[in-house]
């Protein structure tokens, strides 16, 4: 469906100024004071596409979410290719000081055209080439250090960058991300730890490796709680930033880990077949993707109030966070789709693990750019607006 304003009509796309375009299904058009919601009928729908989209639709709602409306991959990633100079990049990690912060009417709630991360990706696949050709070529054991570091943050601080760019509020600088993963990765890593000792002694043995979903889903949980009351940040955006910053630390560390346990386990290119392979899966459902779900959620039911342990029951947070557990449950479990063989059986499992969990993403994602238009729409009173005395009109001698 196609619309175009005529004779300086006001028309307004999901609260955006419109002039004419593309009205795509479940997109909201306001005619002066008339609402509109534009719907197409499922038999219209067709192809391998309507049914991608109607399987996103049932994960969103089964999370307790919105369903995504007219999404398309490529127009999200349109920006990608584009040229760009020193400036714009400088422009782009400017976020987060007074001088930088958009004000509430300036943030831009459209979809975002995220572009840094790919090139973030393709600088550490560079780097790790070089260092690891270093290595190789000279036979250097120094080097191994930088390799599997190297490599164990080249793909997750990608993701990280992805969701920076998400974050359309850009009130988070730079060093509150480094903080917030120093400070969540180790907690995180450190709860872990005493979690996975006591889960033999409650009984949680029988599940293997499966165990994983229920005790590092929620020491990262227990690792955001520690930032959760910062007033500085009350967006849901600004809540799966920071989830992704505690997950990607914590990814991090745990390949680094197997990486060097695999110098010791006599397979032959144990390392690089380590990183690879975590390589590869982590955009599907890594520690990033997850624990960004759970911020989100999580920020979504506090926004400015405090703080309560009482919003842990929230069923808009508590389905989100199970959604994650279950997840994190499945991918460590020795399920894989049959018929496939071991490896493309399990590559399978996680391409639909990935499917699920970037659903949830970007319906958060949309939900968060919603909860910014709807306060851009209804500001609330500043305090000096609240505190401010009622003037007494000018009386005329």
């Amino acid at each position: 469906m196609t619309a175009e304003a005529l004779d300086g009509a006001g028309l307004y796309l999901d609260g955006l100024p419109f002039t004419s375009g593309l009205i795509g299904s479940k997109q909201q058009l306001r005619i002066g004071r008339s609402l509109w919601q534009v719907e197409v009928p499922r038999d219209l729908k067709a192809g391998a596409g309507a049914v991608i989209g109607n399987m996103a639709d049932r994960i969103s709602s089964a999370a307790g979410l919105e369903q995504l409306q007219d999404f398309r991959a490529g127009n999200l990633f349109s920006a990608v290719f584009q040229k760009r100079t020193q400036d714009d990049f400088e422009v782009h990690f400017a976020t987060g000081s007074p001088a930088t912060t958009p004000a509430l009417q300036d943030i831009d709630t459209r979809w975002p055209q995220p572009w840094v991360f790919f090139r973030a990706l393709l600088l550490s696949l560079a780097a790790f080439a070089g260092l690891y050709y270093a290595c190789s070529h000279f036979e250097n054991l120094r080097l191994i250090p930088g390799v599997i570091l190297v490599g164990s943050f080249a793909v997750p601080l990608s993701v990280l960058v992805l969701f920076f760019e998400f974050n359309a509020p850009r009130n988070v600088f730079l060093y509150q991300m480094i903080r917030v993963m120093l400070i969540g990765g180790m907690l995180s890593l450190l709860i872990t730890m005493f979690f996975s000792s006591w889960s033999d002694s409650i009984g949680l043995s029988w599940m293997g490796a499966s165990v994983a979903g229920i005790v590092e889903e929620s020491a990262k949980l227990l690792a955001l709680l520690v930032i959760v009351g910062n007033p500085r940040y009350p967006w849901s955006l600004n809540g799966m930033l920071f989830g992704a910053c505690v997950g990607t630390s914590f990814a991090v560390i745990e390949t680094a880990g197997y990486a060097f346990e695999s110098l010791f386990s006599g397979y032959s290119n144990g390392v690089e077949i380590t990183l690879l392979m975590r390589g590869i899966v982590t955009p599907l459902g890594g520690h990033g993707i997850l624990t960004a779900m759970v911020g989100a959620a999580l920020w979504r039911v506090k926004g400015n109030s405090r703080f309560q342990f009482e919003m842990l029951r929230d069923s808009r947070f508590l389905r989100v966070f199970l959604t994650a557990v279950i997840l994190h449950t499945v991918w460590n479990s020795p399920l894989q789709i049959p018929l496939l063989g071991d490896f493309l059986g399990q590559l399978g499992k996680y391409v639909i693990i990935g499917f699920i969990a970037w659903v949830v993403v970007l319906s958060l994602v949309q939900m968060g750019l919603k909860e910014i238009r709807e306060a851009q729409e209804c500001p609330l009173p500043t305090s000096q607006d609240e505190e401010a005395p009622e003037q007494e009109p000018v009386r005329s001698a």
